[in-house]
């Protein structure tokens, strides 16, 4: 059974770590990053726990300059233990975190050719608004999706 829990600091670190580097390997975020994410972002960070091992994390944050406004950062699912539903799990919870937190929109961005995580953001209502030419540098481009909340 997997339990999705609050991520905790430095339990859960190296583990969250692992998780970031089989799924996304040499472009996933530093231990430096997700050290400095779990300090200031504890309570938006999410881990998907099964058999007291972590399988998969999500990772959110409230917009500093615009508190209606979340962004979904970064969602990873240790690779053998994908499309088992743990991703549709971990972002339910950060859903609800930003429903919680008064949010109107939840904003993410995500590369415009992949198709599974598209699909899963838009299960969740999330609408396709525009490619961002370059985001994280020439050739990089991503696509920006939004989640309307003032209505729920």
């Amino acid at each position: 059974m997997v339990i999705i829990r609050n991520a905790k600091f430095p339990e859960d670190l190296m583990e969250i770590y692992e998780i970031e580097q089989n799924a996304f390997e040499n472009d996933g975020y530093s231990i430096y990053f997700i050290t400095q994410a779990l300090e200031f972002l504890s309570n938006s960070i999410f881990v998907a726990e099964e058999n007291n091992k972590l399988v998969g994390y999500i990772l959110g944050a409230l917009d500093q300059k615009d508190g209606n406004l979340g962004w979904f950062l970064n969602i990873a699912v240790m690779k053998g233990n994908q499309g088992k539903g743990i991703g549709y799990k971990l972002l339910e919870k950060l859903m609800d975190f930003f429903k919680e937190s008064k949010c109107k929109e939840v904003h993410l961005t995500v590369a415009p050719n992949y198709s599974p995580g598209i699909h899963l953001y838009e299960k969740f209502d999330f609408k396709k608004t525009k490619i961002i030419k370059n985001y994280f540098g020439k050739g990089q481009d991503r696509l920006l999706m939004i989640r309307d909340l003032s209505t729920v």
